[in-house]
């Protein structure tokens, strides 16, 4: 097993793919590190994909302390929700509006040249390259983007923060066809390289999978500079970019790189960067977080470069949970019905008063909050992650006929977001599994109805009920439960693990 695994976020594209990374960890799937620490390298700090990942993991990091008290190992539980420990992201963001130009005196990353050193520079580059504000990163110039990451590299001493302890690893995530993914990667490789590290180390690398669409703007950067992103161009970038992976640029310890794209294109909103560059989730980016649950399986156990893609068995525009490991599957299934629980039954029975009297439950506690986030947040979050993948629009586009221009050629389906019927709980009709039994056992169980304080409930819930209740009878035995200041911490505690040991022991019977 890894010790801690560093993910290093390379960019707009590695920042969306790490923020799927998190929600599959949060749904449970399982990776094979005692410890995850997110690197964020982004040049563009006002990014609305930067902000929005940030947001996200510090909801899954409260979510996780509030549930698991921040255990290191949680057992008895195959896939626990924020199961995985998270450590602090270590955040190398510069704000490109304090960089100006390639050609400015205070140029952080040119100052200091002599003359003869500057004008090198400005025969490698043409004045709009010189000119170009460094606000918004490095705009699809990737060879800009060498030279400032090298220096942002060296300042924030990048090499030092990875690696102290023996069973660590390495996981890049990046595009090579923009610009601070393109240039940051085969930079970073070569420093591995040259600090001979036996360390393991895999990457995620995606190909060109979106395309852009114009927008009427009155943004004079937009204007100057939206020759610099041609989506035309992404192919040619590629192809320039993947011959800096030659086997012999590679460092040893180098294991897996996993080539993800698509030649059926989503369509994203052009844009520089900023607040305004706000790409919507995409199931390619869920595709490339699941290799690195791949990489973890075998980090430690072969020396052996590995160059793999992923495929379906069958080309569809719609992706469902079906063309996923099973790995994958199951817990993205439990969570969906913990969501369902949680965000409907369980907060109707708490407004019944059906716990008040006993435990001192009641509404107030349905959401408590943790480090300012609360679970009902994450699950927000999650559901518009999964729309998004699904519709390839943000919230704000999906009812705003000035988008209908935006598609998705390949989405992401795995279930229905909002139950038609919540009695029913009717799971066969939310998953998009074909012949999978124990699923199929839980929609059949459905159909039993008892009577009792859950009238009109399917068997289903009350099952789920009854064990959680169990789990308070059980931690109340002391009768500190009521007057706990810390009640809300156990109460969230009490119904996670409740729902996950019955999920547990109903798997077992219907699998």
């Amino acid at each position: 097993m890894i010790n801690n695994l560093y993910i290093i976020a390379i960019g707009g594209t590695g920042v969306r793919v790490l923020k799927s990374f998190t929600m599959l960890l949060a749904t449970g799937v399982k990776i094979n590190a005692n410890e995850v620490t997110p690197i964020i390298i982004d040049t563009d700090a006002d990014n609305g994909n930067l902000k929005d990942l940030l947001a996200t993991l510090e909801n899954y990091m409260a979510m996780r302390k509030a549930i698991w008290k921040d255990k290191d190992m949680i057992n008895g539980i195959k896939e626990p929700f924020f199961g995985t420990k998270m450590g602090n992201p270590i955040k190398i963001i510069n704000d490109g509006s304090e960089i100006g130009t390639l050609e400015s005196k205070d140029n952080l990353y040119t100052n200091g040249l002599d003359a003869e050193e500057m004008n090198i520079i400005k025969l490698l580059f043409d004045d709009n390259d010189l000119k170009m504000n460094l606000k918004y990163g490095f705009i699809g110039q990737p060879n800009i983007g060498t030279i400032a990451l090298n220096h942002i590299f060296e300042k924030n001493k990048l090499l030092e923060k990875v690696g102290k302890d023996e069973g660590d690893a390495v996981f890049f995530i990046n595009s090579v066809f923009g610009g601070t993914g393109a240039a940051g990667f085969p930079l970073l490789l070569k420093k591995f390289k040259e600090l001979e590290t036996t360390m393991p180390i895999g990457a995620s690398v995606l190909l060109p999978y979106f395309k852009l669409i114009e927008q009427e703007t009155e943004e004079d950067d937009l204007k100057n500079y939206s020759k610099n992103i041609n989506d035309r161009l992404f192919d040619a970038k590629t192809l320039i970019s993947l011959s800096h992976y030659d086997n012999e640029k590679l460092p040893d310890n180098l294991q897996k790189i996993y080539y993800i794209g698509d030649y059926l294109k989503s369509s994203y909103v052009k844009s520089l960067g900023g607040k305004n560059q706000m790409n919507p989730a995409n199931v390619i980016e869920i595709i490339a977080a699941s290799s690195i649950f791949n990489f973890a399986e075998t980090a430690n156990i072969t020396d052996e470069k590995k160059f793999l893609q992923y495929y379906i068995e069958e080309n569809v525009k719609s992706v469902k949970l079906k063309h996923f490991e099973a790995y994958l599957q199951r817990p993205m299934i439990k969570f969906q019905a913990f969501r369902l629980y949680y965000n409907f039954f369980l907060k109707q029975t708490i407004e019944k008063g059906y716990w008040n009297k006993k435990y001192g439950i009641t509404k107030d506690d349905y959401n408590p909050t943790y480090d300012g986030k609360s679970l009902t947040e994450f699950f927000e979050r999650y559901d518009e992650w999964c729309l998004q993948a699904k519709t390839g629009k943000l919230e704000e586009q999906r009812n705003n006929e000035k988008f209908n221009s935006i598609t998705t050629e390949r989405e992401f389906a795995p279930f229905e977001l909002e139950p038609q019927n919540l009695e029913a709980f009717e799971l066969q009709n939310q998953f998009n599994l074909d012949n999978n039994s124990w699923v199929q056992k839980i929609s059949e169980t459905n159909k039993r109805k008892i009577g009792g304080f859950l009238l009109n409930s399917s068997y289903l819930l009350d099952d789920i009920f009854i064990k959680t209740n169990k789990s308070f009878v059980k931690v109340d035995a002391n009768k500190s439960f009521k007057n706990n200041k810390n009640k809300h911490e156990q109460f969230m505690t009490i119904v996670s693990t409740g729902f996950e040991k019955w999920f547990e022991l109903f798997f077992k019977t219907t699998k």
